[in-house]
């Protein structure tokens, strides 16, 4: 392929290089050059370039080459950058239009006296009859989708110091008993989402899937919540399909991709009315 006009073809071919270095624990010049089509002179020229540039290092005992940390650092700063917020927002605007329901996201704040869901962000649905929510409000995590989606990628010290603390009863829906709790984590990490089924208030009904980041790690949750009469058995799978696919989508935005062999880090074991709080 001829590089597009104004385009170093130099330059390309050295990031070519260092894609084809990062297949393999180590490589020397004849390996990358049999790799890129290349003369070994000229792929020899392009990895000596790198070594002096500082992305990649030379073995002494091989003489081959892998990447330096250079490039991990260079990614971390992209990565730290990176403003998850906006980067999901345009998704969050389209699953809204889609679903018609309020679409939030959010975060486990994991303080040690009583770990809560934060509302980051929200977007409006079009149907009349919208649960009321704010940026900011917090919500108990065993309790509600986000948080139990959040929840089921935690790390197994964690999840255990939360659930020793006892889990407070909201409605006769909430989940409490800690056995039945973890199996309902490992039934959240099979299906990819989590329900809230009347758990924290009355007539409200919200599903929520994970957001994952370039590590595999767990960043926020992704939620779909409406009045309960519009969360039935049919509608409520729905949801869960799309809300699941936007998450994603998002996590593929963060750098989180299956095909690259990183897996998610999944670690086992009122008064009635339509406008409420929200229940993230």
């Amino acid at each position: 392929m001829q590089p597009s006009k104004g385009v170093s073809s130099t330059l390309l071919l050295g990031l070519r290089a260092l894609e084809v270095l990062a297949t393999k624990r180590e490589m020397g010049t004849l390996e990358v050059a049999s790799v890129l089509g290349l003369p070994r002179a000229t792929a020899h020229r392009l990895v000596r370039s790198l070594l002096k540039g500082g992305f990649v290092t030379q073995n002494p005992l091989t003489r081959k080459y892998h990447l330096a940390f250079k490039l991990w650092t260079l990614g971390s700063m992209a990565v730290r950058g990176l403003n998850f917020m906006e980067m999901a927002r345009p998704f969050m605007e389209e699953l809204a239009r889609e679903c018609g329901e309020v679409v939030y996201l959010g975060v486990l704040d994991k303080r040690a006296d009583c770990p809560v869901v934060v509302h980051l962000d929200r977007v409006q649905g079009a149907n009349k009859v919208q649960v009321v929510s704010q940026v900011g409000d917090t919500s108990p995590p065993h309790a509600v989708a986000t948080g139990k989606a959040l929840l089921a990628y935690q790390e197994p010290e964690f999840l255990s110091n939360f659930l020793a603390q006892g889990l407070r009863v909201y409605t006769r829906n909430t989940l409490v008993d800690p056995q039945r709790f973890q199996s309902e984590m490992e039934k959240i990490r099979r299906q990819g989402y989590a329900m809230n089924l009347e758990e924290w208030r009355y007539d409200i009904g919200a599903v929520a899937a994970p957001l994952f980041d370039h590590s595999g790690a767990v960043r926020a949750a992704l939620g779909i919540v409406a009045p309960f009469t519009r969360f039935d058995g049919r509608r409520r799978q729905k949801l869960a399909e799309s809300v699941k696919e936007a998450a994603a989508r998002i996590s593929a935005t963060l750098g989180y991709s299956r095909g690259d062999g990183i897996q998610p880090r999944r670690f086992k074991r009122p008064r009635k009315g339509m406008a409420q709080e929200a229940i993230l």
